[in-house]
This record gives structure tokens, sequence and C-alpha cells, in this order.
């Protein structure tokens, strides 16, 4: 079980700079520490401030990252649909014209269309995925907050 700790020594480090929701550099520190991590995962908060829906609030900003990588699944599959359809256009026109640089030209970029189909396929879509996963595992895992009197120890 791999343990991921977070000191919060003040209570600014918890929340966003503009509104009450968990920090984005929070929730990025724990996708970044979770990614090469095999098996359960527990989240310990090590804390000088008092609130008790410390667990709550970063469950809720994993929920909002796993909603954002939602969002750009669509985006990235609509594209993928965009340049299959240009592909292929572009394929069939090139069967009408009978200057052959033109029709070069038009097959290459067709070709090009359907290539970028598969890059996004394997390059964009795996890190999209591997993210959600990670995240999802990370909602999944304990998060235990220790009260620590950070005054005392230094």
């Amino acid at each position: 079980m791999k343990n991921i700790t977070v000191d919060l020594k003040r209570e600014e480090d918890l929340y966003s700079k503009y509104n009450n929701n968990v920090s984005r550099d929070l929730i990025d520190y724990l996708i970044s520490e979770a990614r090469y991590t095999k098996g359960d995962i527990k989240v310990t908060i090590n804390t000088n401030f008092d609130i008790s829906n410390i667990d709550l609030l970063i469950k809720a900003g994993l929920q909002k990252m796993s909603n954002e990588t939602r969002k750009i699944d669509i985006i990235h599959d609509m594209k993928q649909v965009m340049f299959l359809m240009i592909g292929v256009l572009f394929l069939i026109i090139s069967s009408f014209i009978f200057y052959d640089v033109i029709k070069e030209i038009i097959v290459i970029a067709g070709w090009v269309a359907i290539w970028e189909v598969v890059d996004i396929s394997l390059n964009v879509d795996s890190k999209t995925r591997a993210s959600r996963k990670i995240i999802k595992r990370l909602m999944n895992s304990k998060i235990e907050i220790n009260r620590v009197d950070y005054e005392k120890a230094n």
C-alpha cells in the first residue's frame, strides 16, 4: 500500500486562490504521487487547523478533475471523427482528379488526416485514460487526517 503524505501547514494551502474549492495544486500533487503506484493508496493529511470535511473536499476536487478528463475525451473523439471524415473525403476527391501532382497532394493530405486519428488514439487518449484511472483509485482511497502542531515541532 502506497502512503501519500500531505502537510497542510496553512489553511490557504487547501483552498484554491479564487474560490472555496480544493486547490488544483493539491490535486495535481496527489495524482503525480500516485502515478506509478500499484495496489491500494492511502492519503495522510497532516494539518494544524480544524476542518472536518477535508476528505470530502479532496474527493470533490478529484471528481471535478475526472469530469474534466471526460470532457477532454469528448473533444478528442470529435477531433478523431472530423479528421477521419476529412481524410476519407480527400481520398474520394483524389479519385476524380486527373492532374497527377494535385492528385498526389490530395491523397497525401487524406492519409495525413487519417493518421492524425491514429495519433490521437495512441498518444493523447491513453494519457487521459491513465489519468482518469489514477483519479478513480485516489477517489476510492482512504484519507486519514492527523492533527499536527507545527508550532511545537519547530
